[in-house]
């Protein structure tokens, strides 16, 4: 599912939450236009980063960005490093203002593994 700038009302005064440990989801960000080129986001301050970075690819200021997303220069720098109470509506237009899409997908579950069956086939691998 891939969200634009376009949010559901419901949404606009929702908090991002990146809890440490947590694999419920993973959020992939990418461009609109080519999604396979996405970046797999685990925490809030991994999003600032990728933010300040294409910002500062595109070679924007704090000030512009902030200006071309609505959002305070304020909120963008707490934002860019890493603040996880980002309101989501802002996140979501300052994504928009980069032409960055987000991606929400399910993060792969734990995996059973069974240890004799691994040392096994290694055993046989070996010989």
């Amino acid at each position: 599912m891939v969200v634009g700038t376009n949010v559901h009302p419901l949404l606009m005064g929702a908090n991002m939450h990146f809890l440490k440990g947590a694999r419920t989801c993973t959020i992939l960000i990418g461009h609109e236009r080519a999604l396979g080129a996405a970046m797999k986001i685990q925490t809030a301050s991994d999003l600032g980063a990728l933010v300040r970075d294409r910002r500062g690819a595109r070679g924007l200021s704090q000030q512009a960005l902030a200006l071309r997303a609505g959002v305070s220069v304020r909120w963008l720098k707490a934002f860019e490093a890493g603040k996880s109470t980002a309101e989501i509506g802002l996140v979501l237009r300052t994504l928009g203002a980069l032409d960055l899409a987000l991606s929400v997908v399910d993060a792969p579950g734990p995996s059973a593994v069974d240890l004799d069956d691994v040392l096994a086939r290694f055993d046989q691998d070996s010989t």
